[in-house]
């Protein structure tokens, strides 16, 4: 892009020259030139946007595969945590905390000797 740069700046060197020498054509298709090469540049510049937004949605893609991949891998350890988990199971170990649980309570324990 640098060497388009100069180049625009070398035709228009050149049309300030050839007006300089009353060659008007020539100094014409000079600027014709130019404009031309700042046409060039505009399209490169915009490519080069496009590149980087493609390689920075590439990117972001990447991010999200890999999120997806570990939510995916969660959600299956989550499951088999759950499978390996009996409901009977969850409320025998509550009642044996209760029951502990008023163990300790010196109240409680009273109240079940008057009862």
């Amino acid at each position: 892009m640098m060497q388009l740069g100069a180049v625009i700046e070398a035709e228009k060197q050149a049309a300030r020259d050839l007006i300089c020498e009353k060659k008007k054509e020539w100094a014409l298709l000079a600027l014709k030139k130019k404009k031309l090469q700042e046409e060039l540049l505009q399209k490169v510049d915009a490519w080069l946007i496009n590149v980087k937004q493609q390689l920075a949605d590439i990117e972001q893609a990447s991010k999200q595969k890999a999120v997806f991949g570990s939510s995916k891998a969660g959600n299956k350890l989550i499951k088999a945590i759950q499978r390996e988990i009996n409901v009977d199971d969850v409320q025998k170990l509550m009642d044996d905390t209760a029951e502990a649980k008023a163990y300790q309570d010196p109240s409680l324990l009273l109240s079940w000797f008057t009862a």
